[in-house]
């Protein structure tokens, strides 16, 4: 998520940064107004490729297109979930174009939205259950929105509906956004495709404390995944992740950027995923014929998986966790103070506790 993070500041400094020195002008002066020939692409882009429930019925695996071009135009990808009834693919593309007053020569930013749908599946297969054309909605109800963070899409029941929801804003060029107050939440039913909007959250510093516990698995500590991964990669840079569900009471979503990151003897997760344990075999064969597969995997689990769990699905058959080297640094321990780890019980020990954990959950829908 950092790079999607990195992203979305990219697109904020391009959207400020575009003003140049103003003229004094008549006030009854006309302006021109003129695309100065400059637009930055930006959105997100998913591909679903397959879907399986686990052998138990309580976790779920999702493969996914990752093959992000390095000529391509900051987008990002990553599936929702409705645990464990639905997958739901999002895609939008939006334009920030800049504008330019021909009498002061000053520049502004004017955005555009594309394209914006989602697809729907089931869990337990690739059937698609809805197909949602979110810009034709927006354009029903003449709302003229634009997300207010594109990494910050999520899932959550509103009134037992599964909802896709969003922060949005009025969408307005970039020299009036001083004027612009129109910040809301966007929920959209997302087996009818009904749209509702409620009052503007920002609880992203919550959702982040609630996700301190799954620090360890970031590049914070990368040296702990790391040293436990050996050959693959591990940080919080766009690649492998561990992250905690808020809005779904017991799930942790495993992520793996890459699918070669997944070892050929992790039998746990293979008994879990059959069909993985095929795809993973085909795509070592194709490796060797140097044909990258370029998916991503998901894996969620339900039930309130410890991280002993966790790390039982992420590594080998056998292999031991080492905690060599691992501290929690002050600013995240429970006293203020840094610690040595040696075990996930010190880690709990010792991690600060999320203020309010489960404050937004719901039960998982099945």
């Amino acid at each position: 998520m950092k790079r999607a993070l990195l992203l979305f500041v990219f697109c904020i400094i391009f959207c400020i940064g575009c003003g140049s020195k103003d003229k004094k002008m008549d006030e009854n002066t006309t302006h021109k107004i003129v695309d100065d020939g400059y637009t930055v692409t930006w959105g997100i882009k998913n591909n679903l490729q397959r879907l399986w429930i686990s052998e138990d019925g309580n976790a779920l695996c999702a493969i996914q297109d990752n093959d992000m071009k390095e000529s391509e135009d900051p987008v990002i990808r990553y599936m929702l979930y409705i645990p464990l009834k639905y997958a739901i693919e999002v895609n939008i593309t939006a334009h920030s174009n800049r504008m330019r007053d021909v009498n002061t020569d000053k520049t502004h930013v004017e955005r555009s939205i594309e394209n914006f749908y989602v697809k729907v599946y089931g869990i337990g297969g690739k059937q698609i259950k809805n197909e949602i054309d979110v810009l034709e909605i927006l354009k029903e109800k003449d709302m003229n929105i634009m997300p207010t963070d594109y990494t910050m899409f999520t899932t959550r029941m509103y009134e037992n509906k599964p909802c896709l929801v969003f922060g949005a804003e009025d969408i307005v060029p970039s020299n009036e956004d001083k004027n612009n107050n129109t910040k809301r939440m966007i929920y959209i039913d997302v087996e009818t495709g009904e749209l509702f909007e409620k009052e503007y959250e920002d609880i992203i510093e919550d959702l982040e404390d609630e996700n301190r516990v799954n620090s360890i698995y970031t590049s914070q500590f990368s040296k702990f995944m790391k040293q436990n991964m050996g050959r693959a990669v591990w940080s919080d840079f766009d690649t492998n992740s561990v992250r905690t569900l808020s809005f779904f009471e017991g799930c942790r979503q495993i992520h793996f950027t890459d699918i070669e990151n997944i070892y050929e003897n992790n039998t746990k997760l293979f008994t879990m995923f059959p069909e993985l344990k095929i795809l993973c075999d085909e795509v070592k064969k194709n490796d060797i014929n140097k044909v990258r597969a370029n998916i991503a995997v998901d894996i969620v689990l339900t039930g309130n998986p410890s991280e002993e769990e966790i790390m039982s699905i992420i590594l080998p058959e056998g292999r031991e966790v080492s905690f060599e080297g691992v501290k929690i640094n002050a600013e995240n321990s429970v006293d203020g103070k840094e610690h040595d780890i040696h075990s996930f019980d010190e880690w709990r020990e010792y991690c600060k506790p999320a203020k309010d954990p489960g404050k937004y959950a719901s039960p998982v829908v099945k």
